[in-house]
């Protein structure tokens, strides 16, 4: 008999496909697209897996068969605990899955802030032209969405110039 698995949020028929082609044979997985289909197979289901949806209470009595609860992301405080526990479910997340990628992006964030991008950004967005920049800005055309790319390109061409890189590495 194969293990029922319950994805309880709304995802993707991309991701389905995914999670289906690398799911081991002894296992059978049911995406949900809402309550109504929770309702229909919380009760035989082994496995629950959640994004973002909670897992209350009534879910949880509701779901006689349950052996395990997997939170796909950081934080449980929208899982009933107490009731799992006293149940006797294990409940496990995926906390620092993405740890890499924030920091990643915040330390881009601090870059942007340091030479102060933002501010060149926004002077090419709503006037077309930055003061560091006047003469390039102005050829870059009138798409201002490709206008703030161009000045990141330009700024650092020009500072591996500055630094005796001919070959365009910034």
């Amino acid at each position: 008999m194969k293990a029922k698995v319950v994805s309880l949020d709304k995802i993707s028929d991309r991701m389905k496909s995914l999670i289906r082609s690398k799911l081991h044979a002894d296992f059978e997985i049911v995406f949900c697209e809402n309550d109504r289909d929770v309702h229909n197979h919380i009760s035989s289901a082994n496995v629950l897996i959640t994004f973002t949806r909670g897992i209350s209470k009534e879910w949880m009595e509701q779901a006689e068969t349950c052996r395990f609860i997997q939170k796909l992301g950081a934080g449980v405080n929208n899982i009933d605990l107490e009731t799992a526990s006293n149940r006797g479910i294990p409940v496990s997340m995926t906390k620092g899955g993405n740890a890499r990628s924030v920091a990643e992006h915040a330390v881009a964030l601090m870059m942007m802030v340091f030479k102060q991008m933002n501010i060149a950004h926004n002077e090419i967005v709503n006037k077309g032209t930055h003061s560091r920049c006047r003469s390039r800005c102005v050829r870059a055309g009138a798409d201002r969405t490709r206008t703030s790319f161009y000045y990141i390109d330009q700024y650092g061409a020009h500072a591996a110039h500055r630094r005796g890189n001919r070959g365009g590495d910034a």
